[in-house]
């Protein structure tokens, strides 16, 4: 394909969006031929449709489906751009675009990229949470400067792709003192039927920590499951349930959310992974020595 026309994809953006022709007329105060027109110079050009009628509504085709995606982040982009051009003349900030996995452990987010955040005063960071191959993506097209991430890629060519180790840290279990003072001591039995949050099902992490306590006899009850830690730990905040997160952020947890340490699992770790362009590694973004 030639470069793509950028008008011609916001007509095709807002008829899908808002479900015909006619409405993306009045949206971009056009006429419904000239909406037309150019969705047809769109589809030449793709070589294939990109909208099939249903009744009465259009609605994307698998193409026109793809199409929508790469154009609402196109035009979120553009329009974030505008904001920030209207907003702060004369003192634009550079954006670095910094993708998480859901599972990462946001005080250790915190605690990776506050050197970046602190240094350059004209950088502007911004986090995308999301599901490892898609962040992937995003890095490869260039919508994303870095991934930090609690596992490494392990599909796709790699070869493009500078991976650095940020820090690994065993588990701990953590819970409010009120539901310690209720267990019986010595850990880990004394967590046998009582009730625990962890990860999603089948998620490496989850399997790790229930494999964990297998070995030892110890059968918890499943309270809740989460993608984000961050949840975890505040149904666990809330006195819910015991909950494991990496013993390096144990004091963090201790003074913002009141949680005490029930015990570790030394051969359960988690690691936090830095993902960049190849020969794009960056400094800035490293687990601090003092932690």
């Amino acid at each position: 394909m030639a470069q793509i026309n950028y008008k011609h994809l916001r007509y095709l953006y807002e008829t899908v969006r808002l479900g015909s022709v006619q409405a993306a007329a009045v949206a971009l105060h056009v006429s419904p031929q000239a909406v037309s027109a150019q969705l047809k110079q769109l589809e030449a050009q793709a070589g294939q449709p990109l909208l099939a009628r249903h009744g009465r509504a259009l609605r994307p085709t698998d193409a026109g489906t793809m199409a929508m995606a790469y154009a609402r982040q196109i035009f979120e982009l553009g329009d974030e751009l505008a904001a920030v051009l209207v907003d702060h003349p004369g003192e634009l900030a550079i954006p670095c675009r910094i993708g998480l996995t859901d599972s990462v452990p946001k005080s250790m987010a915190v605690a990776c990229t506050a050197a970046l955040i602190r240094g350059d005063q004209r950088r502007e960071a911004i986090f995308v949470e999301g599901p490892l191959d898609d962040l992937q993506g995003r890095l490869l097209s260039g919508r994303l400067h870095a991934i930090v991430s609690d596992r490494e890629p392990a599909t796709g060519d790699l070869s493009d792709f500078d991976i650095r180790l940020l820090v690994r840290s065993p588990l701990a279990w953590v819970a409010t003192e009120a539901f310690a003072d209720r267990l019986a001591d010595g850990f880990p039995a004394n967590l046998h039927q009582q009730p625990v949050i962890l990860w999603q099902a089948g998620s490496v992490m989850s399997s790790q920590v229930s494999a964990w306590l297998d070995q030892r006899g110890v059968r918890p009850r499943i309270a809740a499951r989460c993608v984000d830690t961050a949840l975890m730990k505040s149904l666990c905040a809330s006195g819910l349930g015991a909950a494991p997160v990496p013993a390096v952020i144990t004091d963090t947890v201790h003074a913002q959310m009141g949680l005490v340490t029930l015990g570790e699992m030394p051969t359960v770790e988690m690691s936090l992974w830095l993902i960049q362009r190849r020969g794009q590694l960056t400094e800035e973004i490293a687990w601090p020595a003092s932690n």
